[in-house]
């Protein structure tokens, strides 16, 4: 078995501060990093497209397809709402992505705004809990 280099806590911490510090370098990196996955992807015999499956929507999920086209969603977001709604409704295996965008509503619960709203949430929580011990808001 071939020995696998691993960086030393030393280099990781000088790898840390240079992408931190130095713009060029980073995007670099991120060019490099994006180039190796694009060389393994074209070679890849995996079929992205397939990938994952598809899957007969269950009623929870139908059910929180249709709050969530209620909620003024995103495009892509209403496309699955559809999908998994035609899915439940035919008995038609759907892809999984579109299962997933449902799934992750159903985790974050209903809310009108998926993201900004539990960010608000956590700030109230932060504040609340910093008058009650009366700690300031960083230190939370």
């Amino acid at each position: 078995m071939r020995y696998k280099w691993k960086p030393t806590k030393a280099q990781k911490r000088e790898f840390a501060e240079r992408m931190a510090t130095d713009a060029a370098y980073r995007e670099a990196y991120y060019q490099r990093k994006e180039q190796r996955a694009e060389k393994r992807r074209s070679t890849s015999k995996f079929d992205y497209q397939t990938a994952g499956g598809e899957y007969i929507p269950t009623e929870s999920q139908f059910k929180a397809a249709f709050e969530l086209l209620n909620l003024n969603p995103t495009p892509e977001q209403k496309e699955a709402c559809n999908m998994v709604l035609y899915g439940y409704s035919c008995k038609e295996k759907v892809h999984h992505d579109f299962i997933h965008l449902i799934n992750e509503y159903m985790r974050q619960g209903a809310r009108t705004d998926l993201t900004l709203a539990q960010n608000g949430l956590k700030l109230s929580t932060a504040e609340e809990i910093g008058k009650q011990y009366g700690k300031e808001l960083e230190t939370i």
